[in-house]
């Protein structure tokens, strides 16, 4: 059974209007991937207030909850989001109701004014076992700061606490790979839409031999697809050889690879000067992560997501 959709309160002249943060916020979608979607298919379009701010109106926020409930059901961004609303009621079912983010209780809500208070409530989530809460919480840091900034101001400490929490014991297994598991599918679920529809150059990612954490990966992936690169996503790891046949049958420009912190220097450098030696020369190996060694010759380092994602718009450009 589907909830009932929570929109805000709405005068009677249905003059109520949304910011695109708001709307990104109300509609589980970040800032970015609705301006890539109004680029791309003209919708969501906003009007423009006085001042010349984008303003939404809560018919918008309805039929892109709508839209969500369609991508997440498998179909493509590029078939959907273009659609109105009685055609993407009809294509689910005619469904009355779709489902919305909850607006949170003030019971699930940190009021503890320090800096980190969002990471105590992210953390509750997880001793919790609560999917739903959790999945709220990304979706709002998406949706306020931008796919960068939530990356490296809200999933990467996260992800930090979960390694220090699970190392005291105050994680189990289960909890731990519980919050792993719902923050890749978050991250898989924002840029599979995007990458879907891109045009730009072809880039391969996968992890090197031993390496089978691929958050760092998804992460990659997403700040790729936001720049509008196609991407062929191979996963954990993959031998050499493989890597650089996927990056010859894709007419791959540059193959990315994500190193854990847990990886020693030296063994990365001879890991990624052994696939820098087997891949086509005139593809580019670009490498991130907390493992990645510094100065690697013929190694891309693009020094962060911030780097990552300005190499990635060139990358664009430039084709």
């Amino acid at each position: 059974m589907t909830r009932a959709m929570s929109v805000p309160d709405v005068p009677a002249d249905g003059s109520a209007r949304l910011s695109i943060g708001a709307l990104a916020r109300a509609a589980g979608v970040p800032v970015e991937t609705l301006r890539t979607w109004e680029r791309r298919y003209g919708f969501p379009s906003p009007e423009r207030s006085a001042s010349g701010q984008r303003e939404y109106t809560p018919d918008t926020l309805e039929r892109l909850n709508w839209v969500r409930q369609a991508l997440e059901a498998g179909h493509r961004a590029s078939l959907v989001v273009p659609l109105p609303q009685d055609q993407l009621q009809k294509m689910l079912g005619d469904r009355t109701a779709v489902a919305a983010p909850d607006t949170p209780k003030d019971e699930d809500i940190s009021h503890d004014t320090h800096e980190n208070a969002w990471l105590r409530v992210w953390m509750v989530a997880v001793h919790r076992l609560d999917a739903h809460a959790l999945d709220r919480e990304m979706n709002r840091a998406l949706g306020q700061m931008g796919v960068v900034l939530c990356l490296t101001q809200r999933l990467a400490p996260f992800l930090q606490e979960l390694g220090r929490q699970w190392a005291d014991r105050r994680l189990s297994v289960a909890h731990e790979h519980f919050a792993t598991e719902r923050v890749r599918e978050q991250l898989a679920r924002t840029w599979m839409p995007l990458a879907a529809d891109n045009r730009g150059p072809v880039v391969v990612l996968g992890n090197l031999p031993g390496e089978e954490h691929v958050l760092g990966l998804h992460m990659v992936a997403l700040v790729l697809a936001l720049a509008g690169l196609r991407l062929v996503f191979l996963g954990a790891n993959v031998p050499y050889a493989d890597m650089a046949k996927a990056a010859t049958q894709s007419k791959a420009t540059a193959v990315a690879v994500s190193l854990a912190a847990w990886m020693p220097v030296q063994l990365a450098r001879a890991r990624l000067a052994e696939l820098r030696r087997v891949l086509p020369t005139d593809v580019d190996l670009v490498v991130g992560g907390g493992g990645a060694p510094r100065a690697v010759p013929g190694v891309v380092d693009p020094g962060g997501l911030e780097g990552l994602s300005g190499w990635a718009a060139t990358l664009a450009h430039a084709h």
